[in-house]
């Protein structure tokens, strides 16, 4: 089990109280119970590192990906874990243009996985 930790929800007083409550009522159930924070699912390399944990624990494989499916896979993060407070107001076409292109040029300065 994934719990993501949101400052929306985790960052409330008695939140870490109740995620850790929750975390061991669900592990005497026998379930594994991994905490992923937003910048493990926003930062590319500790996304990375999620899904070789992730892949590990659950013994499946995890093929290296071409360079056109990382692009995809960070616009895709970009879009869908991008700030959860704003999805009220949905990005209009320029601002996710924008957000890509930032992206784009972010790793074209590096900031790309090594595998």
């Amino acid at each position: 089990m994934l719990e993501c930790q949101g400052k929306a929800i985790h960052d409330r007083v008695g939140a870490g109280t109740k995620d850790a409550l929750r975390a061991t009522a669900l592990q005497s159930m026998g379930l594994n119970v991994t905490m992923v924070t937003n910048s493990q699912i926003h930062d590319q390399d500790k996304f990375a590192v999620l899904l070789d944990m992730l892949s590990e624990k659950l013994g499946i494989p995890f093929p290296d990906k071409t360079g056109r499916q990382i692009i995809a896979e960070n616009n895709l993060r970009t879009d869908i874990f991008g700030d959860w407070l704003a999805l009220s107001n949905e990005p209009t076409p320029a601002e996710l243009k924008a957000r890509r292109l930032n992206n784009r040029a972010r790793r074209e300065h590096g900031h790309a996985p090594k595998r």
